[in-house]
């Protein structure tokens, strides 16, 4: 868990943690700019180079 301190009522939950189903969907992709060249994303979720 992280929280941000510019946004503190913002809390990130490392997906690695979680043992049950999750209901959210994804927002945003998130460094594209630095994944794996055969990582290949083929959906319409907006893609942001960095943070």
């Amino acid at each position: 868990m992280a929280k941000l301190k510019n946004n503190p009522d913002y809390t990130r939950v490392r997906l690695g943690t979680i043992t049950t189903d999750v209901d959210e969907a994804i927002e945003k992709h998130i460094f594209t700019q630095s994944k794996a060249s055969w990582d290949t994303i083929c959906d319409d979720i907006p893609q942001h180079k960095e943070w």
